[in-house]
Formats: structure tokens, C-alpha cells, sequence
């Protein structure tokens, strides 16, 4: 692995660590938008498989759950995506 400034022209030097450190946080941004699409499903199918079970109407409520949760979290993704995309940056 190379390091930074090391081979690099005199009037670039530190691009590149730039470059990686913008790199990792929109990579960081994007995880944390995946983590919080997968909680929001896991929650709301959580929340439908502990009715069903309070109800006894199994997988009904699970899988109502599930389905709110998806569209729930995806449509949080996108509008943050979206937004983003039109700041120009990064989640």
C-alpha cells in the first residue's frame, strides 16, 4: 500500500488522503442508512410476530409487519438518498 505524499506531485500532495477520508464517510453514511432500513424491518416484523402471538392469529400480523416495515424503511431511504443527491453530498 502506498502512502499519501509520498509519490505525488509537490502541488498535490494530500489529495489522495483527502480523497479516501470523503471516501469513507459517504461510505459511513451509507452503511448507517442500511442498518436503518434493516432495524425498521426487524422492528415492525418484531412488533407483528409478538401481536400474533398476544392474538393467536399467526403469521398474519407478521407478515403486515414486515410488509409496513419495507415500505416504511424504503421510503425513508429514498427521500434521504434523494435529498442528499440534490445537496450534492453524501447521506
Amino acid at each position: 500500500m502506498r502512502s499519501a505524499g509520498k509519490s505525488d506531485p509537490p502541488g498535490q500532495r494530500g489529495s489522495r488522503a483527502d480523497g479516501d477520508a470523503s471516501s469513507r464517510a459517504a461510505l459511513g453514511s451509507y452503511l448507517t442508512q442500511g442498518f436503518q432500513f434493516a432495524a425498521v424491518l426487524l422492528v415492525f416484523t418484531g412488533v407483528g410476530y409478538w401481536l400474533d402471538g398476544r392474538l393467536h392469529t399467526l403469521p398474519f400480523l407478521t407478515i403486515l409487519g414486515a410488509a409496513i416495515g419495507g415500505v416504511g424503511g424504503f421510503l425513508h431511504l429514498y427521500r434521504s438518498l434523494i435529498a442528499d443527491s440534490r445537496s450534492g453530498g453524501a447521506p
